[in-house]
């Protein structure tokens, strides 16, 4: 039972006053805990002590950063800062000192324990952001590669139908020569009909010349 009730930097002993409320507590309990408040000095060096020492600290930050020093620093300060604030609102409020050393002592296990909590918290967030990031790298590679490979396909096929009209361009030009040389074979096969009758009709006059000599 903390006896202190004027706020965390006031000597436990208080004369008479001190010596009522500890034979008060003698008379309610089995356990009496009597304890000089800690200095903000003495709670500073405390938690950096405690948090230099943590093993979650070089796990969320390289062990040879240098914001390391910096963090402790200020993690320290804080956690001094709300045991000075809790003691003084107990002080003021309650009218007692409900928060000693050992108290002090929980509140950093509980920070270190709630760190861990979210650090695991943090790494599992992470791990998924992670996997999902991978997966996401690998659909982008194969899009990557279905797109580059829809890209050849369309160079093919702009190639075939580039040399389907080339071919489609020679079989009209071929139409149009065979056309041509069908005409012409039709000129010359009338023109060879032609001589067929004439060289007839000259035999004809040949043999009649032949029968009247």
């Amino acid at each position: 039972m903390p006896l202190s009730a004027d706020g965390p930097d006031a000597p436990a002993d208080k004369g008479p006053d001190c010596n009522v409320e500890l034979s008060r507590a003698l008379s309610l309990g089995c356990c009496v805990e009597l304890y000089q408040p800690w200095t903000r000095r003495s709670l500073v060096e405390t938690a950096a002590q405690h948090l230099t020492n943590s093993p979650l600290l070089p796990s969320c930050l390289d062990a040879k950063s240098m914001f390391i020093p910096a963090l402790v620093a200020s993690l320290s300060s804080a956690m001094a800062a709300v045991h000075l604030a809790a003691c003084r609102y107990a002080a003021v409020v309650m009218g007692a000192q409900l928060f000693s050393p050992r108290t002090y002592m929980e509140f950093i296990a509980h920070y270190f324990h709630l760190w861990d909590q979210l650090r695991t918290q943090g790494l599992g967030q992470a791990n998924r952001v992670e996997s999902t990031m991978a997966r996401l790298e690998v659909l982008n590679k194969t899009a990557l590669q279905h797109r580059q490979e829809v890209e050849r396909l369309q160079q093919e096929v702009e190639k075939l139908q580039q040399r389907e009209q080339e071919l489609f361009g020679a079989l009209e030009a071929e139409e149009v020569l065979c056309e041509e040389r069908s005409r012409r074979c039709a000129v010359e096969e009338q023109n060879l009909h032609q001589l067929e009758e004439q060289r007839h009709l000259l035999q004809e006059q040949l043999d009649i010349y032949l029968e009247e000599v």
